[in-house]
């Protein structure tokens, strides 16, 4: 809620009620997107194949 409050300037807006956005709670979509892909399984590779002397299985 802080984060939306933080982004507007509206009538009565008191600044120490607003506070400032906890950035271990907020995060951005790139940032997480940059964490699953550090997470992803070495085995396979950013194109979705499979490393040599791995079998690639079709479902």
């Amino acid at each position: 809620m802080r984060y939306v409050l933080s982004l507007f300037e509206y009538d009565g807006r008191d600044a120490q009620v607003v506070g400032v956005p906890d950035p271990r709670i907020v995060i951005s979509a790139a940032d997480i997107l940059d964490e699953d892909h550090d997470a992803a399984p070495s085995d396979v590779g950013l194109d979705g194949d499979a490393d040599e002397g791995e079998q690639e299985i079709d479902v």
